[in-house]
């Protein structure tokens, strides 16, 4: 950890790298016969950085709840590696990243569980049309256990990141400041909500105040994580965009919405796609196309539903009879509504009724 003084200092990323790579320890920066091949401006950042009371500083995100992970650890995001200028460390509050995929195994059969990491990005002058189909792909989206990850500027990174919220996603804000510096503060009570509920990223210590040049640079991080892009509107300049050709470069899977060729708004999704730099959605189920998604996984399906169609849909396992529900379920759900909770879940797609008059699963 000796090695986030540099950071702290306000080293840029790339000498932090290129220091790490010739030494293999913090110490040896300063040892009589490195120390003194030195720059004299490099010397002078050493000893700042040896003046830093890191006890101090490290109870301080503690107390902060803020977590620092460096590109060696586990949680630090695998996708976000193979990007040139990965940050060296990230400052994270909220829940724990997930591990980008996971050999599982489930009754014997051995599969790949991969984390879907879909960025959403947009202009901040939105229109009620970018706002509505924006928030109607998000919302499909929830069908295929996705991660939304966007800033958390506002406009369209907002819209999104609430929306994904109301539809119980797992969401991701990279912030282009301090994680104590809320910017912009109106939407404070999303940067608050998000550090509960989901993970908030930084590459920069507390206290960084927010410039023109943080924000480019978090656009980087956005499009390494994710698998693919969203660019759910744009002008023909931006930030959005510029997060679309860096992962466009990251051969990254880009999305645009199309919208009527009178809103300037939207002349960026439409160069995009004119362009072939991305591909045209108008739903969902587009972008899943893509990657192969299975329509609607088991686990967005199941986590909907209630403590009694839980009970329920666990009871039928193989071809299982209304009186044989009764039984397993024993005094657990009434049966004068096992009735309609069955035929809930014949609505919702779990179950199914057979020829010999019993029920069961489709998934």
């Amino acid at each position: 950890m000796e090695w986030i003084r540099l950071k702290e200092i306000g080293m840029k990323n790339s000498h932090i790298k290129k220091i790490m790579a010739v030494f293999q320890n913090y110490e040896e920066l300063f040892s009589e016969e490195n120390f003194k091949l030195f720059s004299d401006d490099l010397k002078r950042k050493l000893e700042e950085a040896q003046k830093i009371n890191l006890e101090e500083r490290l109870a301080l995100y503690r107390r902060n709840k803020v977590r620092i992970v460096s590109v060696n650890d586990v949680e630090y995001p695998k996708r976000l590696k193979e990007i040139k200028d990965f940050p060296v460390f990230l400052y994270l509050k909220g829940k724990k990243i997930k591990e980008y995929d996971r050999i599982k195994i489930d009754k014997d059969k051995i599969f790949v569980d991969n984390k879907r990491n879909i960025a959403v990005v947009g202009t901040r002058k939105f229109t009620s049309f970018g706002k509505s189909a924006c928030e109607k792909i998000v919302k499909e989206l929830s069908s295929y256990d996705v991660t939304i990850i966007s800033g958390l500027a506002e406009g369209i990174d907002s819209i999104a990141q609430k929306k994904a919220i109301e539809c119980e996603m797992e969401v991701i804000a990279v912030v282009g400041s301090g994680i104590d510096v809320v910017y912009p503060y109106e939407n404070r009570d999303l940067w608050q909500k998000i550090s509960e509920i989901g993970t908030i990223v930084s590459e920069y210590p507390l206290g960084t105040q927010p410039t023109r040049w943080t924000f480019p640079r978090r656009n980087r991080i956005i499009a390494g994580m994710s698998d693919g892009i969203l660019i759910a509107e744009s002008f023909k300049s931006g930030g959005s965009l510029i997060t679309a050709e860096l992962g466009f470069s990251m051969d990254r899977e880009i999305f645009a919405i199309p919208g009527c060729i009178n809103y300037p708004s939207f002349e960026g999704c439409n160069n995009l796609i004119r362009d072939n730099k991305a591909k045209l959605v108008a739903s969902a189920e587009d972008i899943a196309k893509e990657f192969l998604w299975d329509i609607k996984k088991e686990k967005s399906k199941l986590k909907k539903l209630s403590s009694e169609e839980k009970i329920v849909f666990e009871a039928i396992t193989e071809e299982t009879s209304f009186e044989e529900i009764i039984n397993k379920t024993n005094e657990k759900v009434d049966r004068v509504k096992l009735f309609s909770i069955i035929m809930s879940l014949e609505i919702k797609g779990l179950i199914t009724e057979t020829n010999g008059s019993k029920y069961i699963r489709i998934i």
